[in-house]
This record gives structure tokens, C-alpha cells and sequence, in this order.
């Protein structure tokens, strides 16, 4: 067997506790193996709750008043706000499904999260160009 098969690609057991039961079946690419990541490293060491970071990123994304949402969803810190931000388009809209059904959050507050967080993840890939 390849090392590539050795990698253990199963998702966060925190992740798939947060997602509806037909995420795992409604997937366009499920096919498709899970990536390792080095941020799952940084997260198992650093899991600490230190808000200031995501403060930062939401009010310049006239987005202030969405912390404690984000903190209830998991994302707790930088590390984790970077990692989400990495995500599909699908999966980030699957994490806020659930804010907006229950009116926690608007449908114009979701998508202006989804585009703040792909506009952060172009800007983390840049820097590390």
C-alpha cells in the first residue's frame, strides 16, 4: 500500500457532530477523499478560544454582531477561522444552513460570511506565495 492510503482522511468527529446526517450523502464530490491538512495540526495544539482575531475579521466585514454565532458554530479562534475559510463553498453554506433555518442569522448575513471568508482565504494564499 502507498503512503498516500496510510493517511488517515477522516474528518474532525466535531465536524461531522455539527452537520445534518444527509451531509455525508449529499456531498457533489463525496467521492472525492478528504485532504490532510497541517491546520488540523495547529487546532489539536492550539484549541484555545481567543476571539480578538475573528472580532477583527467580522468588523471589517460589517459583521461584529455575528461573534457569538460564530463561537456557537466552533469557530473559536484564528486557526479555526482559517480553516473554515478553506472550505467549499457547499460546506461553508452546510455550517450556516442551520443559523439561518432558525433565524439566528439572515440569508445577507450568511452570504456576506461566505464571501468574507473566501476573500480571507485568497488573502492566506497570497501571503504564503
Amino acid at each position: 500500500m502507498d503512503a498516500s492510503r496510510t493517511i488517515d482522511r477522516s474528518p474532525s468527529p466535531y465536524l461531522l457532530a455539527s452537520m445534518p446526517i444527509e451531509y455525508t450523502t449529499s456531498r457533489k464530490h463525496g467521492n472525492q477523499p478528504w485532504r490532510a491538512s497541517s491546520t488540523n495540526t495547529v487546532l489539536a495544539s492550539n484549541d484555545s478560544c481567543d476571539t480578538a482575531p475573528i472580532k477583527s475579521f467580522l468588523s471589517h466585514a460589517a459583521l461584529g454582531h455575528l461573534l457569538e454565532e460564530l463561537v456557537t458554530l466552533g469557530i473559536k479562534n484564528w486557526s479555526r477561522l482559517l480553516l473554515v475559510a478553506t472550505w467549499s463553498e457547499e460546506d461553508v453554506n452546510i455550517l450556516l444552513r442551520d443559523s439561518v433555518r432558525e433565524s439566528r442569522i439572515d440569508k445577507f448575513e450568511a452570504q456576506q460570511l461566505a464571501i468574507a471568508l473566501r476573500s480571507l482565504h485568497r488573502r492566506s494564499v497570497q501571503i504564503g506565495d
